[in-house]
């Protein structure tokens, strides 16, 4: 019988993967599980944004399954793992369903952990993780997540359109060297990144590069397919363009671009992102295409997209009428 809190077992299991993916039989090799009910448990495990399965098959961490192997397994650290008790209580107190509080929780625990997201992080972030129903990214944002997490205690929306949210950490919180700062950089390996906010932070990009690469990002999103030059025009036009040179625009741009999970290059200069609902339209064809890889500094970064390119993108659609320009408007849902 599945339970919905996690158990010592479940910590078993979840710390049997701290280092690396594994499959079902390969768990049950390492834990006192049979396949049978770890297959079972593994889905609330995914339900709860702390494993995903790869296209291999093989289940791995998540940030946040990362974060309950190294907390104190006291009972403390179980539904709410994520959330202090300030916020967890602030939460409880906004009467929201159980999925769209599962929603603002994920997108907490993304903040918290990353230390700062712009709303388009957060929405490339955590989105997938905890979609509480919403159809598009922007809907799960505007109308479900924004208003709820500026709620929460030791959340800072951004003082400007566009700007980054931040977790307001305490002392020992915010020091870079405490442990748990960016775990991501001493327990995993960097390929593939997890998230474009991985991306941004492992690769010291500037508040400039940042907002360039966001920029270029959210159009990509909005269009589902685009070249080079629209990429280069949309970075140009963000509010720190200015403050980064032509060069940056024609190499690093498209390496770190190129980096973000499911947006893929071809050899030609044509973008491509896939979107959650693409992603399971070509794996329900079996033909699912690999994340991109971190950049090859060395070489043009190249990704490849074959199945992924017939994919119609259902949210490129449903943003069609908002996307005829590549410039960032910032909006409220930018905020």
């Amino acid at each position: 019988m599945v339970t919905d809190t996690l158990t010592e077992a479940d910590r078993a299991v979840l710390a049997s993967l701290f280092d690396g993916p594994r499959d079902v039989p390969g768990l049950a090799a390492r834990t006192d599980w049979t396949p049978e009910e770890l297959t079972e448990r593994a889905e609330y495990f995914a339900d709860n944004g702390l494993v995903r399965e790869r296209d291999d098959g093989r289940i791995e961490l998540t940030a946040s399954g990362r974060r309950i192997v190294l907390a104190p397994g006291d009972g403390s650290a179980d539904d709410d793992i994520d959330l202090p008790e300030r916020a967890r209580e602030a939460l409880a107190a906004l009467g929201l369903r159980a999925d769209q509080a599962d929603a603002v929780r994920h997108a907490f625990a993304f903040l918290a952990y990353w230390g700062e997201a712009t709303a388009a992080e957060l929405r490339e972030g955590v989105y997938t993780e905890a979609p509480a129903g919403y159809g598009s990214p922007d809907d799960w944002w505007t109308d479900c997540v924004r208003d709820a997490l500026a709620a929460l205690p030791e959340v800072e929306p951004p003082a400007e359109d566009g700007g980054p949210w931040r977790y307001a950490r305490d002392a020992e919180g915010a020091d870079p060297a405490a442990e748990g700062w960016k775990m991501l950089d001493t327990t995993a390996p960097h390929e593939p990144y997890t998230s474009l906010t991985h991306v941004l932070t492992d690769e010291s990009a500037s508040a400039a590069e940042r907002a360039a690469v966001v920029a270029a990002f959210e159009t990509l999103r909005e269009r589902g397919e685009t070249d080079d030059e629209s990429i280069r025009e949309a970075a140009r036009r963000c509010e720190h363009g200015d403050e980064l040179d032509e060069e940056w625009f024609e190499g690093r741009l498209i390496e770190l671009l190129g980096s973000v999970p499911f947006v893929f290059r071809t050899s030609d200069g044509r973008w491509t992102y896939v979107s959650m609902r693409g992603r399971a339209d070509v794996a329900a064809e079996g033909t699912a295409p690999e994340p991109s890889p971190a950049p090859d500094r060395g070489a043009e970064d190249v990704g490849v997209i074959a199945a992924a390119e017939d994919v119609e993108d259902a949210e490129s659609a449903e943003d069609a009428e908002g996307a005829e320009s590549t410039e960032h408007t910032g909006d409220a849902d930018d905020r």
